[in-house]
């Protein structure tokens, strides 16, 4: 529940809230995006994207389950290729890259 234009200090509230509004940026720009280069895609996502994912960062950090971390990590790179317009069975080494 949100209150006051904030989330409650929950891992999985924050991180399913954040692939919600992630997809609704894409959604919105996506005339945009078809429209524009890789490296474009790639900026509105450092712009639009990665402060979201900034906010969970404490939790990050305090949080003890690997799978939880790892599920954020994954997240993370599905909304980068989303926004890129990769496929989902890209290798991970190419976008660790970039």
């Amino acid at each position: 529940m949100e209150y006051l234009g904030t989330w409650p200090l929950d891992f999985e509230t924050h991180l399913k809230l954040m692939i919600t509004k992630t997809n609704i940026i894409r959604r919105k720009l996506s005339p945009i995006l078809f429209s524009s280069s890789l490296e474009m895609r790639k900026n509105l996502w450092q712009v639009f994207i990665i402060p979201m994912y900034e906010f969970i960062l404490p939790l990050f950090v305090h949080e003890h389950a690997s799978t939880k971390k790892d599920k954020l990590e994954v997240t993370l790179r599905n909304s980068f290729k989303s926004f890129t317009g990769l496929r989902k069975g890209v290798n991970t080494r190419l976008i660790n890259g970039v």
